[in-house]
C-alpha cells in the first residue's frame, strides 16, 4: 500500500560529503538539513505528473524525528502526515567530545554510546546491527549530526506554531529511550496542538532497527488510520 523512499544525507551511507565538509569539521545545521530534505521532496514529487503527485508521509527517527516536525512547520502543504519516532524536546549534553576524538576509537566508542538507548528486551541480533551502523560512519559524522540534535534543536522554539490541523502529527515514544524520554516526548506533544503520542513500552530509541516486528505492531494500525481518514479524504 505504500512506497518507502529513503535517502542518505551527504557524508552518510553511500552519499558523498559536500565539498566543504570533506575532511573538515562537519556540523549539521537546521537550515542545511531543512534545505536538503525539501530539495529531495521537491525532486521526488517532480518525478510524477502534476495530477498524480504522491501523498507524502514524513517518517523520521531521532534527529530525523526532529526534522520531520521542523519540516512540517515550514512546509505543511507538502505532507499528508508526520510520524516522528523518538522526537527530542531538548537533548542538550548528548554531544560528547569523545565522539570524534583522535585518541578514541570512533567505531567502537560510538557504537557503545548508542547501545544503551535500546530496550533490553529487543533481540540481540537486531541491536548488534543497529550499533554496527554507527561503527561504519566517516570520522566526525555522528558528532556533526549531534550538533543539530543536541546543540540546535529546541522543540519549544523550533516547533512554535505547528499544529495537526493540516495533517496528523504522531509522536512514537519508546519507554527505554533516555535521550528522547517518554517525558520529553510528552513535552514535545504539548508544543503541537492536536499531536498524538503512541507509547511503545517495550522499545527504545531505534524502534525500527532494534525490533522491527514489535515496531510494526504500533506503526501499521496508525498507517491504516491515516489511509482511512486522511489519504482517502484527499483523494476525494
Amino acid at each position: 500500500d505504500y512506497q518507502l523512499v529513503s535517502f542518505d544525507l551527504p557524508g552518510h551511507g553511500r552519499s558523498q560529503p559536500l565539498p566543504a565538509d570533506l575532511w573538515a569539521d562537519y556540523q549539521l545545521s537546521k537550515s542545511l538539513y531543512l534545505e536538503l530534505c525539501h530539495a529531495f521532496i521537491l525532486l521526488l514529487t517532480g518525478l510524477y505528473p502534476a495530477g498524480n503527485r504522491p501523498q507524502l508521509i514524513f517518517l523520521g527517527c531521532s534527529m530525523g524525528a526532529a526534522m520531520a516536525l521542523y519540516y512540517a512547520r515550514h512546509y505543511p502543504e507538502q505532507l499528508c502526515a508526520v510520524l516522528a519516532l523518538e522526537p527530542p524536546f531538548r537533548a542538550t549534553g548528548r554531544l560528547s567530545p569523545y565522539l570524534a576524538h583522535p585518541a578514541v576509537n570512533q567505531s567502537s566508542h560510538n557504537a557503545a554510546y548508542v547501545r544503551g538507548l535500546m530496550s533490553p528486551d529487543s533481540p540481540s541480533g537486531y541491536k548488534q546491527l543497529a550499533t554496527w551502523i554507527y561503527a561504519q560512519a566517516g570520522f566526525g559524522i555522528y558528532a556533526g549530526d549531534l550538533h543539530f540534535y543536541s546543540e540546535q534543536f529546541d522543540a519549544q522554539t523550533d516547533l512554535a506554531g505547528l499544529t495537526a490541523s493540516h495533517c496528523p502529527v504522531l509522536l512514537f515514544s519508546g519507554h527505554y529511550d533516555y535521550s528522547a524520554s517518554p517525558a520529553d516526548v510528552r513535552l514535545v506533544a504539548e508544543c503541537i496542538e492536536g499531536a498524538r503520542v503512541i507509547d511503545m513500552p517495550d522499545l527504545g530509541h531505534f524502534p525500527m532497527l532494534e525490533n522491527p516486528p514489535a515496531f510494526l505492531r504500533y506503526l501499521l494500525p496508525e498507517l491504516a488510520k491515516i489511509t482511512t481518514t486522511t489519504l482517502t479524504k484527499k483523494e476525494n
